[in-house]
C-alpha cells in the first residue's frame, strides 16, 4: 500500500523564494527521491496534475509559517486530511482531521 505525502498549506507575502524545481532531464538541477519527478508536477496514481514548489532559504532567510498554516496528509487517492494547524508559534496536532477533496475550493 503506498503511504500518504504530507502538504504544508500557507500563505505568505515571500512569493519570489518560491520556485518550480526541474531535474537535469528538464533542464534544472534539482533532485529529490519520490514523488518528485523532475518536471514540475509530483508523481499521481490518480491522474492528477499537481504542481510542485520549492521555497529557497533556510534560517533567518526562509519563508515563515504563519497562524492558522495547515499540515495535510494527502493519500494517493488524493484524499486530504488536515493533521495539523500553527498556531501561537507552533503546529498543534488537529483533534479531528478536517477531509477534503484535493484542491477543493481552488
Amino acid at each position: 500500500m503506498k503511504k500518504s505525502i504530507y502538504v504544508i498549506e500557507y500563505k505568505t507575502s515571500e512569493s519570489s523564494k518560491f520556485f518550480t524545481p526541474y531535474s537535469s532531464d528538464f533542464g534544472g538541477t534539482t533532485e529529490f527521491p519520490d514523488p518528485f519527478t523532475g518536471n514540475g508536477f509530483t508523481a499521481s496514481t490518480n491522474k492528477s496534475l499537481i504542481p510542485e514548489y520549492h521555497v529557497e532559504g533556510v534560517g533567518q532567510n526562509a519563508t515563515h509559517v504563519t497562524h492558522g498554516s495547515t499540515i495535510y496528509a494527502v493519500t494517493p487517492s488524493g484524499q486530504k486530511t488536515a493533521v495539523a494547524t500553527f498556531v501561537d508559534g507552533a503546529f498543534e496536532k488537529t483533534e479531528r482531521g478536517e477531509k477534503l477533496k484535493w484542491f477543493n475550493g481552488y
